[in-house]
């Protein structure tokens, strides 16, 4: 299933810009800071009609990956706030890790796991949920990823705060 998103994926256009955890001091709010991103939780849960591509940053938790360099996410509430009550009708949005992120993903990540990310807002999919619908997910290209359990702070690493690097 994920492989069909990579491909769907892999035709947005857009070229990221991937930023590296480093054991220093910061955290989401800086990397949002610096990105020149804005709160994207609610542009999760609802998404534009067409991508604006510019940086969001937002709380989330994995919820369906596999061995690809993307996932889907549900919005989730920040580490040190209590959890978001469980309605049933959970909206996804998907996230599509770089290269220059993608051995910390792979190394650290689980299911259930919950992180911090500043992201471009790239396109949307779709995807049925349980009661059979069908339902938009907006689709970030993760700029900044820092998983709860393994938090490494925000430093990026070379000066300007990016490195190009292409998407899977």
């Amino acid at each position: 299933m994920l492989r069909h998103l990579c491909l769907i994926a892999a035709l947005c256009p857009t070229v990221a810009w991937a930023t590296h955890a480093a054991t220093t001091p910061g955290g989401l709010l800086d990397a949002a800071r610096d990105l020149g991103a804005s709160n994207g939780s609610t542009l999760a849960q609802s998404p534009m009609q067409h991508a604006d591509q510019q940086m969001y940053f937002l709380h989330g938790k994995i919820a369906v990956a596999d061995e690809d360099p993307i996932f889907f996410a549900n919005v989730s509430a920040a580490e040190s706030a209590r959890p978001l009550p469980l309605r049933g009708n959970e909206r996804y949005f998907l996230v599509m890790i770089p290269k220059a992120l993608q051995a910390y993903y792979f190394e650290h990540g689980r299911i259930g796991e919950g992180f911090d990310l500043v992201g471009k807002y790239v396109g949307n999919t779709e995807y049925r949920n349980a009661q059979g619908e069908t339902v938009t997910a907006t689709i970030f290209a993760a700029t900044h990823f820092d998983l709860w359990s393994k938090r490494q702070g925000w430093r990026p690493l070379l000066k300007p705060s990016r490195v190009p690097v292409s998407l899977p």
